[in-house]
């Protein structure tokens, strides 16, 4: 039996399902404010600097009047 591999949304690493079953949203990286699976290193350091400095870890997406379809009108 194979055993299921998945990304951490964060660094992008791989790994099973229990090394990377925490979610925590990333919108920092665009991700939005849906949670999304990290591993455990990145769960530690995300969630320490979000306590250090919040506005670093402030949503990238920028949407504007085209609702982030890339339209400039």
């Amino acid at each position: 039996m194979q055993v299921r591999r998945h990304h951490c949304r964060n660094c992008g690493s791989i790994f099973c399902n229990r090394c990377s079953s925490r979610k925590l949203p990333l919108p920092h990286l665009g991700l939005g404010s849906k949670p999304v699976r990290v591993c455990k290193k990145c769960l530690v350091q995300v969630l320490a600097l979000q306590q250090l400095c919040p506005e670093l870890m402030a949503d990238k997406t920028d949407k504007g009047k085209d609702g982030g379809r890339g339209r400039g009108t």
